[in-house]
């Protein structure tokens, strides 16, 4: 009878440790995962975003009577499309200084602007200029009222002339600097490895 008894308690103890083991799966359940392998992504560490600085915009002096408002309405339009405005370069005569100033500066574009009266109606001339190149990439006329002037500029310069603010290319690097050439270290090189040794100094 003790043999009977020691002979179940032997059997239930087989049945349990099988079923533990992975005989889970004949009951419909999933097995457990392997030994040595791991189950599930792992999702990797996010790199940070970098953010670039807004481009940068010379609004030089405009020429003409009561042009500083106007002036000031650019700046602000300009500021309000994510730019940022530079208004401490005074006005030049020749435009072959663009690219060196740009360079300097670090400046996308330049707008410039005369004005002209007509009686009782103003004109605006605004002028667009690469700062890399020194070209015109834009080029819009507001006419009306001298009393309404500033409105109409305010509901026209950005739809006349946002497309050529943003298509200016901002000089990346320092004038006079190229980008350094790749250089490829073999660690199996005695060579290459004094130069290793070098850069970590």
């Amino acid at each position: 009878m003790r043999a009977a008894v020691r002979l179940s308690v032997a059997l239930t103890a087989t049945l349990v440790a099988f079923t533990g083991a992975g005989g889970g799966k004949a009951h419909g359940q999933n097995p457990g995962p392997a030994h040595g392998r791991v189950v599930g992504r792992v999702s990797g560490t996010a790199r940070p975003r970098v953010k670039t600085p807004p481009a940068q915009i010379a609004v030089q002096p405009f020429e003409g009577p009561h042009a500083e408002p106007l002036r000031g309405l650019v700046v602000r339009i300009v500021r309000d499309r994510g730019f940022r405005p530079m208004t401490s370069l005074p006005r030049y005569e020749g435009t072959g200084q663009y690219p060196s100033l740009a360079k300097d500066y670090q400046l996308a574009a330049f707008v410039t602007a005369d004005m002209e009266d007509r009686g009782r109606w103003q004109s605006i001339t605004f002028l667009v200029w690469n700062g890399v190149k020194g070209t015109i990439v834009g080029r819009w006329t507001a006419s009306a009222p001298t009393t309404v002037l500033a409105r109409a500029v305010g509901r026209g310069f950005w739809s006349h002339l946002g497309p050529a603010i943003r298509k200016a290319a901002s000089p990346r690097q320092s004038p006079g600097l190229a980008p350094a050439p790749p250089m490829r270290i073999d660690a199996s090189n005695p060579a290459d490895n004094d130069v290793r040794r070098i850069a970590a100094r």
